[in-house]
C-alpha cells in the first residue's frame, strides 16, 4: 500500500512538496535550538530548489553550486558572481578550447588546492572565483560554465576519486582543470585512475560517461557532508543534508540523512518525525527500517 501511495504521490508530481513540507516544518523548531543555531535564509533554499527542479530551462550548473556556497556564505551575490563568470567567459575566443585553456589557466592561474585539499572553500564556487583554487569538482563546474558562454560544449565526468572535463565535440578528449587544464586521452585517464586505486583497481569504460548536473551537484554537496562529518561541524551538516534531500530523484536514503544529522545533534524527536513521515511513502521493506529507526529516537526523547 505503501508504495503505491508514493508512486500516485510522485506522478501527481507532489512527492517534492511534501517533503519539502514535512522538513521545513520539522527544522522551524530545530533552527530555534542551540544545537544547530539560526539556518541560513528560507529564500536562498527555495531558490535552490526552483534551480534544481527547473524543467523548461535546465538546471544551471554553475547557480547551483553559487546557491549551495550561499548556505555558507550568508552575504554571497550570486548575480555579482555569475557576472564575474559571464566577465572570464567573454576573454574566450568563440568555439577555441586553446583559448579557453589559456584564459583559465594561464590568464587567470586556476588551480588545484593541493595543501589544504579538504577546505570546505575549496567546494564553494564564490572562493573559488576569488581564491583561484578548488577541488576538481568546483574547477570543473566553472570550466564547463566559462565554456558554454564561449559556446565549447563540455560535460562533467565523474572519474572515482578525481573529477574530470569531457570536451564534447573531441570524443576520448578531456581536461583537469585540477593540474591546470592538463589534456588526457582515454589512456591518460586510465593511468590517472590507476595512480588514485592501485594499479589492481579495475576501470571501467563507463567511469568516462558525462554526468548530468543534478550528479554534479549531489556529489558536490556529498564532498561537503564528507568534510563537515569529518570535521564533527553538525549545523553545516543539516543544511547540506537538506539540500541534497531536495534533489529530483533523491532517495529515501537521502531524505533520510537529514533525520540521521539531527539525531546526532540531539534532537531525537525531530528526527522520529521525519522517519515516520518517510515511511508513509517508501515501500513496505523500507518503511519497516524506517519505522524501527522512529522508534529508536522516540526511545531516546526526554
Amino acid at each position: 500500500m505503501r508504495k503505491s501511495n508514493r508512486a500516485a504521490i510522485i506522478e501527481e508530481g507532489m512527492y517534492l512538496r511534501v517533503h519539502k513540507t514535512i522538513v521545513d516544518a520539522v527544522l522551524g523548531v530545530v533552527e530555534q535550538t542551540s544545537h544547530f543555531g539560526t539556518l541560513p535564509l528560507v529564500s536562498v533554499t527555495n531558490r535552490f530548489i526552483e534551480c534544481v527542479n527547473a524543467p523548461g530551462r535546465g538546471l544551471v550548473l554553475e547557480e547551483a553550486a553559487l546557491l549551495i556556497a550561499a548556505h555558507a556564505h550568508h552575504d554571497l551575490d550570486v548575480e555579482s558572481a555569475l557576472r564575474s563568470i559571464d566577465q572570464i567567459g567573454q576573454m574566450v575566443n568563440t568555439g577555441e578550447l586553446a583559448s579557453l585553456r589559456s584564459v583559465l589557466f594561464d590568464q587567470y592561474r586556476l588551480r588545484g588546492d593541493t595543501d589544504t585539499y579538504y577546505d570546505p572553500n575549496n567546494s564553494y564556487l564564490d572562493s573559488v572565483l576569488t581564491r583561484r583554487t578548488g577541488i576538481p569538482i568546483t574547477l570543473s563546474v566553472l570550466t564547463i560554465a566559462v565554456g558554454r558562454r564561449a559556446s565549447i560544449p563540455l560535460s562533467g565526468v565523474g572519474l572515482p576519486g578525481h573529477f574530470l572535463v569531457g570536451v564534447l565535440d573531441h570524443p576520448g578528449m578531456y581536461l583537469d582543470p585540477f593540474a591546470g587544464g592538463k589534456v588526457l586521452n582515454t589512456g591518460g585517464c586510465i593511468d590517472l585512475f590507476h595512480q588514485l586505486h592501485g594499479t589492481g583497481a579495475s576501470f571501467e569504460e563507463s567511469m568516462l560517461t558525462p554526468v548530468d548536473s543534478v550528479s554534479i551537484v549531489d556529489r558536490m554537496l556529498n564532498n561537503l557532508l564528507a568534510i563537515f562529518r569529518s570535521e564533527g561541524d553538525t549545523r553545516s551538516q543539516l543544511w547540506v543534508a537538506r539540500l541534497r534531500s531536495y534533489l529530483p530523484g533523491a532517495s529515501i536514503s537521502q531524505q533520510a540523512d537529514v533525520a540521521v544529522v539531527l539525531a546526532n545533534g540531539g534532537q531525537f524527536d525531530a528526527a522520529a518525525e521525519i522517519f515516520d513521515s518517510l515511511a508513509h511513502v517508501a515501500d513496505d521493506d523500507t518503511a519497516g527500517a524506517l519505522l524501527a529507526a522512529r522508534d529508536r529516537m522516540r526511545s531516546r526523547m526526554n
